[in-house]
């Protein structure tokens, strides 16, 4: 998996995901869930540089998760002010 840099370079060590996030334990909870239930589809809008995917993704294959679908949106510009822009 090629990740956007410079994440690529930091996050991962042996395989493990190294950087402290205090989400972790959001996505942890959500996924387990998620593996109570039968599982579902993961959707991320504003993906940035995929910090949260990584999270979800390690937490969803803990969960047992490991074929869970992953749906991600940006639009690789973020979105105009609301004060100023009109957009649909």
């Amino acid at each position: 998996m090629a990740l956007p840099l410079p994440l690529s370079r930091w996050a991962y060590a042996f395989g493990r995901l190294v950087f402290p996030d205090p989400r972790r334990a959001g996505f942890e909870l959500a996924m387990t869930e998620a593996a109570r239930r039968g599982g579902g589809v993961y959707l991320e809008f504003g993906v940035h540089r995929g910090a949260s995917l990584l999270l979800a993704q390690h937490s969803a294959k803990r969960a047992g998760l490991d074929s869970m679908r992953c749906v991600v949106f940006d639009s690789f510009e973020g979105l105009p002010g609301a004060e100023t822009a009109k957009f649909w």
